[in-house]
């Protein structure tokens, strides 16, 4: 096995579940082919540093849902017929609906050929040609938007930071790249004014907390030390301000991920540790260590995420395909 799952400490997810979804994601990827054996319980977990019985459960989880099978004696296998296969089925079977129709209507296979790899050839030019930027005001919502926009489109996708665009003498000379300019409601007007002339390129979209987030945030007790660790201030007064909204009189500190030892200093005084649910940056050992003692002493974990909300979502799907069409 030439890829292990790597196990992050910062993630709100029992560690068996994050063994199980990583090897998912090998079986899907085609890393893990049919038939591929993998490490017995005892070197995965040695490998991982968890216990056996925690990798004994992932195990068992992946033969019940169809990833694995057990070959008594010789261990666990990928299933024969491979889980990425349904994605390969799906494509095989709307391509031979659409060569039946085009049968009906006399075209030569021949024909059919061309056409596709005409049509194929371009999509891709338009999507190479078609370029977006978001806009806002903190790294760690930035991160988020591009993963979202990611599952979208293939498009060219750049970040900026709201105070790098301010910084220029001309901001239009770097927006005059982009197609569409995304920014938040909050955001819309000191961007288009930035924009000037290309304004009518600038799209605002819904951001907020997710779901999951805003019902961890309501659990936390009114007694709990919170302390926030981000790469940016902003995002800590984001996140100050929805904690606000629940809690107004929790004690709350915030520091940036680089601040060495007082970073250790703010999770040994945490009940709640709240960080970027795309990462809070590269934690040192010591840092990493800190917080496995967190963990055991029964200290929470919230991974905040700020995100594109799912109607503006919807929305740039939609408009992505018109204007790349």
């Amino acid at each position: 096995m030439e890829r292990y799952p790597v196990i992050d400490p910062l993630l709100q997810k029992p560690v068996f579940l994050q063994i199980e979804h990583q090897i998912q994601e090998f079986i899907i990827s085609g890393d893990l082919g049919p038939a591929a054996k993998l490490p017995s319980e005892r070197q995965m977990a040695e490998q991982l540093g968890v216990s056996r019985g925690t990798v004994k459960k992932a195990y068992e989880n992946l033969v019940r849902t169809g990833f694995l099978e057990v070959r008594r004696g010789s261990g666990c296998f990928v299933r024969g017929q491979s889980k990425s296969s349904t994605r390969l089925e799906t494509a095989q079977k709307l391509i031979r609906t659409v060569i039946f129709e085009l049968e009906k209507i006399r075209f030569s296979h021949r024909e059919m050929g061309d056409l596709f790899s005409s049509e194929v050839t371009t999509r891709v030019e338009n999507l190479q040609n078609f370029s977006v930027v978001t806009i806002d005001c903190n790294p760690e919502a930035l991160d988020v938007y591009h993963i979202q926009l990611a599952s979208l489109s293939h498009v060219n996708h750049l970040q900026m930071l709201l105070t790098d665009l301010e910084s220029e003498n001309d901001p239009r000379t770097i927006l005059k790249n982009y197609d569409l300019i995304i920014t938040t409601m909050g955001h819309y007007e000191r961007v288009s004014s930035l924009a000037g002339s290309l304004k009518d390129r600038v799209i605002s979209v819904g951001v907020s907390p997710s779901a999951e987030t805003l019902v961890q945030l309501g659990a936390i007790r009114s007694s709990m030390r919170i302390g926030i660790i981000s790469r940016s201030h902003r995002f800590q007064e984001i996140v100050t301000g929805w904690i606000r909204k629940f809690h107004p009189n929790n004690s709350i500190s915030g520091i940036n991920v680089t601040s060495g030892e007082q970073v250790i200093d703010l999770i040994d005084k945490a009940d709640v540790l709240i960080v970027p649910s795309s990462g809070s940056g590269t934690l040192s050992t010591e840092q990493l260590n800190s917080i496995r003692s967190f963990r055991q002493r029964g200290g929470v974990i919230i991974k905040f995420e700020y995100r594109i909300e799912a109607g503006s979502l919807g929305f740039l799907e939609k408009l992505f395909f018109s204007l790349t069409i």
